[in-house]
Formats: structure tokens, C-alpha cells, sequence
């Protein structure tokens, strides 16, 4: 239920004007705390507190698959770590304490949402071309002996330079994506390969420096 503190903050405006809430979006929902839900739906905390405590109760969400824990900076400039609840249970909340409210922001999360993922396809789309860009780059740049001397070793610093230029090299930890001996391998292997594996060999690059491989 613990996560590290990602994603983009999008603030809602209630259409009257009356509440502003910095809303987080992460793992393709909306995220809420408590003392924002509060705000939202304009009643006490305890109120709030007893309505979720009665949705798992009564098994109609899963706690674990709805509630995470973010670490949040406060007023005070500390950090700590805060429980949201998502949009399943945002909403049943807010049928529960009969909120118009509630009923205003599903209507305004369904949006961002769905244009959260249109644009979220869009880029990775995108990188997808580029990340196959890149394992074209090695294999030809191996294959075809562009450089008199040393060719696998410059043909593996292009490679290397093509992914930090397009945010492929290193993983969010601060680790490589692709070790140094791994690239020293699939330079070997690209060379001593027949043209008819190409393909396979370019695949094989790709699914290496994918970014889903974390």
C-alpha cells in the first residue's frame, strides 16, 4: 500500500468557486486524503472517516487495490506519510454523504482521465520508435563495419550516447538500464549473427532497454 511520492498534482475547482484542491493523479486514477475529502464533499472528518470505514466493511471495495500511502510535504515543510484513497472510493463516499459535489468531480476526474490517457499513449507511442530507433542504431552500426578500427567499441558509445539523449540509459534509481557487459555481449553476438536474425537481435535490444523493464 506504500508509494513513493510520483505522479502530477492537477487542482480541481469546485464550479462555484468554493473549494480548490490540489488533486493527485497517479496509476491511472485520482487520489484523495481524507481531510481533502472533507473539503470536497464539505463535512467533518469523522463523517468522512465512518463512510469509508463502512465501504470496506461492507466489502464493497477491496482496501488494498483502493488506498495508498504518499509521502506529502506539509505547511511546515516536513514530510510526511499521508493515506489517499482513489476515485472508487472517492465516489462512493460522496453517494453516501449525498453530495453534489461528488457527482461534480467524478464528471471532472472521468475527464482528466481520459485525456491523461489519450496523451499517455500518445508519448509512449512515441518512445516506442524511438527505443526501436535506437537498437537499429546498434545493429547497423555493428553489422555494416561503418568504422575502420575499433568498430563495436564506437558503435556501442553511439548506442550508449543515442539512449542518455533520448532518456532511455538509466532507470529512475539512478542504475543503467543495460549493463556494461550486457552491451559488450549483444555487440559480440549482433556481430557473429546472420542477416536473417536481424530482427530477432534488434527485438532482443529493444526488450532490453524497454523502459517497462524497471
Amino acid at each position: 500500500m506504500k508509494s513513493e511520492n510520483r505522479g502530477e498534482i492537477i487542482i480541481y475547482k469546485e464550479p462555484r468557486g468554493k473549494a480548490a484542491i490540489d488533486v493527485k493523479l497517479q496509476e491511472e486514477t485520482v487520489w484523495l486524503s481524507q481531510d481533502q475529502m472533507t473539503r470536497l464533499f464539505d463535512k467533518n472528518k469523522r463523517t468522512i472517516s465512518e463512510h469509508i470505514r463502512n465501504v470496506f466493511k461492507e466489502k464493497e471495495l477491496h482496501e488494498k487495490s483502493v488506498v495508498r500511502k504518499f509521502r506529502t510535504t506539509a505547511r511546515d515543510g516536513k514530510s510526511y506519510e499521508v493515506t489517499y484513497y482513489n476515485l472508487d472510493v472517492i465516489i462512493s463516499v460522496g453517494y453516501r454523504v449525498k453530495s453534489k459535489n461528488g457527482t461534480q468531480f467524478r464528471i471532472w476526474a472521468t475527464r482528466v482521465l481520459r485525456e491523461h490517457l489519450v496523451k499517455g499513449f500518445t508519448v509512449n507511442e512515441r518512445r516506442l520508435k524511438e527505443l526501436h530507433q535506437a537498437a537499429h542504431l546498434l545493429y547497423f552500426l555493428v553489422k555494416n563495419h561503418s568504422f575502420v578500427d575499433g568498430n563495436k567499441r564506437i558503435a556501442a558509445a553511439l548506442f550508449l550516447w543515442f539512449l542518455e539523449k533520448n532518456r532511455f540509459l538509466y532507470r529512475r534509481d539512478g542504475t543503467k538500464r543495460i549493463a556494461d557487459n550486457a552491451l559488450v555481449a549483444m555487440c559480440l553476438l549482433i556481430a557473429e549473427s546472420r542477416p536473417a536474425e536481424k530482427e530477432i537481435l534488434v527485438q532482443v535490444v529493444a526488450n532490453l532497454i524497454n523502459k517497462k523493464n524497471m
